[in-house]
């Protein structure tokens, strides 16, 4: 018998960057977060999923989550990045570290940029976790 935890989460980054384009800040973004991984995926994907598990976003048995990020411009420059993150992951019965992986995950875009012509702030995190238990986690801004 198989079971299945439920992972809905979202991001909201401000990022004021002089010297990238989105394209270079959404990159950096999936690069900190991971890589999507699905059951389609050939044998070396899931191979390396073993050897870099941080290479690549939460996982369960048949894929990992999934990630969209949308973003709009803001005045001043400032551009405001959505990051949404959600899947049902196959025997994964772990919601306290899903919850754990998100933080890390958040607290490492915080500190993505830190220069005069960059920075990166969480402006808001959520993120709720349903399988054998049901955890929620919401940022709260220092």
């Amino acid at each position: 018998m198989s079971y299945w935890t439920q992972v809905k989460g979202k991001i909201e980054l401000e990022v004021m960057n002089k010297t990238a384009t989105v394209d270079k800040v959404e990159d950096d973004i999936r690069n900190i977060l991971g890589r999507e991984v699905s059951f389609e995926d050939d044998e070396e994907v899931w191979k390396d999923t073993m050897i870099h598990p941080d290479k690549y976003l939460l996982m369960g048995s048949e894929g990992s989550l999934s990630m969209n990020i949308e973003h709009r411009q803001e005045e001043l420059g400032h551009v405001i990045y959505s990051i949404y993150l959600g899947g049902s992951l196959r025997d994964y019965a772990f919601e306290d570290k899903a919850i754990e992986w998100f933080k890390g995950k958040v607290d490492a875009l915080g500190k993505m940029y830190h220069s005069s012509k960059k920075s990166a702030t969480v402006v808001n995190a959520c993120v709720a976790a349903d399988g054998l238990d049901f955890n929620v986690w919401s940022y709260e801004r220092p």
